[in-house]
Protein backbone atom coordinates (compact mmCIF):
# COMPACT_ATOMS: atom_id res chain seq x y z
CA UNK A 1 0.00 0.00 0.00
CA UNK A 2 1.28 3.44 -0.93
CA UNK A 3 -0.36 5.81 1.58
CA UNK A 4 -0.37 8.86 -0.72
CA UNK A 5 -2.27 7.04 -3.47
CA UNK A 6 -4.37 4.48 -1.63
CA UNK A 7 -8.14 4.67 -1.70
CA UNK A 8 -10.06 5.34 1.52
CA UNK A 9 -11.24 1.72 1.76
CA UNK A 10 -7.67 0.46 1.42
CA UNK A 11 -6.44 2.78 4.16
CA UNK A 12 -9.30 1.59 6.39
CA UNK A 13 -8.52 -2.09 5.66
CA UNK A 14 -11.99 -2.61 4.17
CA UNK A 15 -12.78 -4.83 1.20
CA UNK A 16 -11.18 -3.54 -1.96
CA UNK A 17 -11.53 -4.23 -5.63
CA UNK A 18 -11.04 -2.58 -9.00
CA UNK A 19 -12.56 0.73 -7.84
CA UNK A 20 -9.68 1.01 -5.38
CA UNK A 21 -7.28 0.86 -8.31
CA UNK A 22 -9.31 3.54 -10.10
CA UNK A 23 -8.77 5.85 -7.09
CA UNK A 24 -5.01 5.25 -7.19
CA UNK A 25 -4.92 5.78 -10.94
CA UNK A 26 -6.67 9.13 -10.49
CA UNK A 27 -3.86 10.26 -8.20
CA UNK A 28 -1.31 9.36 -10.87
CA UNK A 29 -3.43 11.09 -13.54
CA UNK A 30 -3.51 14.25 -11.42
CA UNK A 31 0.26 14.20 -11.01
CA UNK A 32 0.71 13.66 -14.76
CA UNK A 33 -1.67 16.51 -15.57
CA UNK A 34 0.27 18.73 -13.17
CA UNK A 35 3.43 18.13 -15.17
CA UNK A 36 1.59 18.67 -18.48
CA UNK A 37 0.40 22.01 -17.09
CA UNK A 38 3.99 23.02 -16.20
CA UNK A 39 3.97 22.24 -12.49
CA UNK A 40 6.06 19.67 -10.62
CA UNK A 41 4.96 16.82 -8.41
CA UNK A 42 7.08 18.35 -5.64
CA UNK A 43 5.22 21.68 -6.02
CA UNK A 44 1.95 19.75 -5.74
CA UNK A 45 3.12 18.02 -2.54
CA UNK A 46 4.15 21.35 -1.02
CA UNK A 47 0.73 22.75 -1.97
CA UNK A 48 -0.96 19.88 -0.10
CA UNK A 49 1.26 20.33 2.96
CA UNK A 50 0.32 24.02 3.10
CA UNK A 51 -3.49 23.61 2.76
CA UNK A 52 -6.48 21.75 4.14
CA UNK A 53 -5.41 19.05 6.58
CA UNK A 54 -1.77 19.68 5.62
CA UNK A 55 -1.35 16.03 4.64
CA UNK A 56 0.03 14.97 1.28
CA UNK A 57 -2.36 12.05 0.88
CA UNK A 58 -5.18 12.66 -1.60
CA UNK A 59 -7.76 10.81 0.53
CA UNK A 60 -6.76 12.71 3.67
CA UNK A 61 -6.72 16.13 2.04
CA UNK A 62 -9.61 16.43 -0.41
CA UNK A 63 -9.72 20.19 0.12
CA UNK A 64 -6.17 20.58 -1.16
CA UNK A 65 -6.95 18.15 -3.98
CA UNK A 66 -9.89 20.28 -5.09
CA UNK A 67 -7.90 23.50 -4.78
CA UNK A 68 -5.03 21.99 -6.78
CA UNK A 69 -7.44 20.90 -9.50
CA UNK A 70 -8.86 24.43 -9.53
CA UNK A 71 -5.32 25.83 -9.85
CA UNK A 72 -4.55 23.52 -12.76
CA UNK A 73 -7.80 24.45 -14.48
CA UNK A 74 -6.74 28.10 -14.59
CA UNK A 75 -3.45 27.28 -16.34
CA UNK A 76 -3.78 27.50 -20.13
CA UNK A 77 -4.50 25.88 -22.44
CA UNK A 78 -8.08 24.98 -21.56
CA UNK A 79 -7.97 22.09 -24.03
CA UNK A 80 -5.88 20.19 -21.47
CA UNK A 81 -8.54 20.44 -18.73
CA UNK A 82 -10.72 17.50 -19.73
CA UNK A 83 -8.76 15.03 -17.54
CA UNK A 84 -9.81 17.08 -14.49
CA UNK A 85 -13.34 15.77 -15.01
CA UNK A 86 -12.07 12.19 -15.18
CA UNK A 87 -10.02 12.66 -12.03
CA UNK A 88 -13.06 14.13 -10.26
CA UNK A 89 -15.13 11.05 -11.15
CA UNK A 90 -12.34 8.72 -10.09
CA UNK A 91 -11.79 10.42 -6.70
CA UNK A 92 -15.22 9.64 -5.28
CA UNK A 93 -15.08 8.55 -1.64
CA UNK A 94 -17.84 6.02 -2.32
CA UNK A 95 -16.16 3.39 -4.48
CA UNK A 96 -19.51 2.54 -6.06
CA UNK A 97 -19.52 6.00 -7.70
CA UNK A 98 -16.13 5.60 -9.34
CA UNK A 99 -16.12 4.69 -13.03
CA UNK A 100 -15.11 1.23 -14.12
CA UNK A 101 -11.95 0.86 -16.19
CA UNK A 102 -14.18 0.34 -19.22
CA UNK A 103 -16.16 3.51 -18.49
CA UNK A 104 -12.94 5.46 -17.94
CA UNK A 105 -11.59 4.28 -21.27
CA UNK A 106 -14.86 5.30 -22.88
CA UNK A 107 -14.62 8.78 -21.33
CA UNK A 108 -11.07 9.13 -22.62
CA UNK A 109 -11.79 7.89 -26.13
CA UNK A 110 -14.96 9.99 -26.37
CA UNK A 111 -13.01 13.18 -25.75
CA UNK A 112 -13.39 15.67 -28.58
CA UNK A 113 -10.43 15.47 -30.99
CA UNK A 114 -9.20 12.36 -29.15
CA UNK A 115 -6.07 14.21 -28.01
CA UNK A 116 -5.82 12.04 -24.89
CA UNK A 117 -5.96 8.71 -26.64
CA UNK A 118 -3.61 7.48 -29.34
CA UNK A 119 -4.90 6.33 -32.68
CA UNK A 120 -3.97 2.79 -31.67
CA UNK A 121 -7.05 2.76 -29.44
CA UNK A 122 -9.30 3.45 -32.41
CA UNK A 123 -7.78 2.13 -35.63
CA UNK A 124 -6.15 -1.15 -34.62
CA UNK A 125 -9.14 -2.68 -32.95
CA UNK A 126 -12.04 -0.90 -34.61
CA UNK A 127 -12.10 -3.31 -37.52
CA UNK A 128 -11.80 -6.37 -35.30
CA UNK A 129 -14.75 -8.69 -35.11
CA UNK A 130 -13.44 -10.15 -31.86
CA UNK A 131 -15.03 -9.13 -28.58
CA UNK A 132 -12.12 -10.39 -26.49
CA UNK A 133 -10.42 -6.98 -26.28
CA UNK A 134 -11.50 -3.92 -24.33
CA UNK A 135 -11.00 -1.88 -27.51
CA UNK A 136 -13.28 -3.95 -29.71
CA UNK A 137 -15.43 -2.22 -32.31
CA UNK A 138 -18.53 -2.58 -30.19
CA UNK A 139 -16.71 -1.03 -27.24
CA UNK A 140 -15.14 1.91 -29.10
CA UNK A 141 -18.42 2.75 -30.82
CA UNK A 142 -20.55 2.43 -27.70
CA UNK A 143 -23.54 4.71 -27.13
CA UNK A 144 -22.78 8.39 -26.63
CA UNK A 145 -26.33 9.47 -25.87
CA UNK A 146 -25.65 10.68 -22.33
CA UNK A 147 -23.27 13.61 -22.06
CA UNK A 148 -20.33 13.43 -19.68
CA UNK A 149 -21.55 16.54 -17.89
CA UNK A 150 -24.92 14.86 -17.26
CA UNK A 151 -23.21 11.76 -15.92
CA UNK A 152 -21.09 13.85 -13.55
CA UNK A 153 -23.83 16.17 -12.32
CA UNK A 154 -24.16 14.61 -8.87
CA UNK A 155 -20.48 14.15 -8.08
CA UNK A 156 -19.54 16.84 -5.56
CA UNK A 157 -15.78 16.91 -6.12
CA UNK A 158 -16.54 18.30 -9.56
CA UNK A 159 -18.33 21.36 -8.22
CA UNK A 160 -15.14 23.39 -8.51
CA UNK A 161 -14.46 22.39 -12.14
CA UNK A 162 -15.84 24.83 -14.68
CA UNK A 163 -18.48 23.38 -17.02
CA UNK A 164 -16.30 24.68 -19.86
CA UNK A 165 -13.21 22.75 -18.77
CA UNK A 166 -11.55 21.21 -21.78
CA UNK A 167 -13.26 23.47 -24.29
CA UNK A 168 -11.48 26.24 -26.16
Amino acid sequence: MTPRYCAPEVADYLPRSYPSDIWSLSCVFLEMLSVVKGETVECMREFFLDRGTRKESFRENLRATEEWMDTLQRIPPNSENKPLKWVGRMLQHDQGLRPTAQKLMEMITNTRNSQFCGSCCFNSYESSDSDDTPFSKSYVNSSRDVSLEHQLANHNILDHVSPNAGQE
